[in-house]
């Protein structure tokens, strides 16, 4: 066999024609090897190492819908199971196997439609919850159509995910999804995350004030300062919302942006209560020392910011944000590490506190190695002590 398959390899290599139109008389190439195989008795439900027929494979790849047709009609059975029916394949373009989409140029109507025409399982999802919920997710309108229009519904109005129509702000999708009763909540938090403004005050509107309450406009800033999304933040701000809860963006989408740091003061002066339950948890003073924000850092600190909380898995205090590696690339200023040092200093942060590692803000200023002389001493001075010399804990 695999003689064969190396024998059909070197006649396409030497440049045997295997894209011809399909206005040919018999159909084209594929089709034609398609049909051969199932003409010499090939056994369509065999499956590969994955599991997967090819009726899997056919649906997976929009562009083989004719061989998809050729499998079904030759008794190829679409409910074969392999942790996805071929309906999820056809909407996903995705092999549950691979990492990358296969999904070409279009969407999967046509695929669905061949898949729905002969008897596929509207409401059988496999892993995932249904095919209308994915159909959702991966924002195809089309898709979602045939399946409505086909009996299809929503068996959880509530946990939905719609990111995706969010960012391509896809308003019919989202008439259609307020249309269905799709609560409102995912609705408006996904779109603060995701969508323009505009989309959010389009979605406004098509649900009664009744389903935007003070609890959900809160959740939904909470989701644009967690995407540090600053206008969307200002937009939900003047509308009511009071950040009251959450968590803040990572380290690394802070320094990729600007925003962040009128971000972090605009909910700050919004009423924003820092700590480590608050809407600011603990590590935004870590963030602020690694960062060099002194105004931030200054601001958290009037705010009421609890600067002695350490971090939930490294154990870290704020002094630690002064020596992490992460900002090791930015020009290193020692007068702002000693202003670090002594705010936080001065606000009973423990100097000699260990990590996860059992390192002490000294063991660590020493293993990275360009500090001054000035800034050890100064830590020295304030009692900063090795986590050698101070023995086991």
């Amino acid at each position: 066999m695999h003689d064969r398959v190396k024998l059909a390899q070197d006649l396409i290599d030497k440049g045997v024609p295997i894209s011809k139109g399909q206005d040919t008389k018999d159909g084209t190439p594929l089709h034609l090897a398609a049909k051969l195989l199932l003409d010499r008795g090939a056994v369509i439900s065999a499956t590969d190492i994955d599991g997967h027929t090819a009726i899997h494979h056919a649906a997976f790849d929009h562009q083989n819908d004719i061989i998809l047709q050729l499998l079904i009609d030759a008794g190829g059975d679409i409910s074969y199971q392999t942790g996805q029916p071929p309906l999820i394949a056809a909407l996903t373009g995705i092999d549950q196997y691979d990492d990358e989409p296969r999904r070409g140029v279009k969407e999967a109507e046509e695929t669905v439609r061949i898949l729905l025409l002969v008897g596929a399982d509207l409401m059988d999802g496999g892993e995932f919850r249904s095919p209308l919920d994915v159909a959702i997710a991966v924002n195809d309108f089309s898709a979602a159509s045939l399946l409505l229009g086909a009996g299809a519904y929503l068996e959880d109005k509530h946990d939905i995910v719609v990111d995706d129509i969010m960012q391509e702000n896809n308003v019919p999708f989202i008439d259609l999804l307020v249309t269905l009763g799709v609560y409102s909540e995912p609705m408006f938090e996904a779109a603060a995350a995701n969508a323009s403004i505009s989309t959010f005050r389009h979605i406004m509107h098509a649900y009664p004030p009744s389903q935007w309450n003070d609890d959900i406009k809160n959740r939904a800033l909470e989701g644009a300062a967690f995407e540090g999304r600053l206008e969307m933040s200002k937009f939900l701000i003047s509308l009511g919302a009071k950040p009251v809860s959450g968590g803040i963006p990572s380290l690394e989408q802070w320094v990729a942006s600007p925003d962040y740091q009128e971000l972090m003061m605009l909910l700050l002066n919004a009423g924003a209560v820092s700590g480590d339950t608050g809407f600011f948890c603990s590590d935004a003073i870590r963030f602020a020392a690694q960062i060099r924000w002194k105004d931030v850092l200054q601001s958290l600190l009037d705010a009421g910011a609890d600067a002695t909380v350490v971090h939930r898995r490294s154990r870290r205090n704020a002094l630690f944000g002064l020596s992490d590696p992460y900002i090791q690339a930015r020009e290193m200023e020692e007068e702002e590490v000693l202003f670090f040092a002594e705010k936080l200093l001065n606000h009973e942060v423990d100097i000699n506190a260990r990590d996860s590692k059992g390192k002490t803000v000294l063991d660590v200023v020493y293993d990275l190695g360009n500090y001054s002389e000035d800034t050890i001493d100064f830590l020295k001075s304030r009692g900063a002590i090795e986590g050698r010399v101070l023995g086991d804990a």
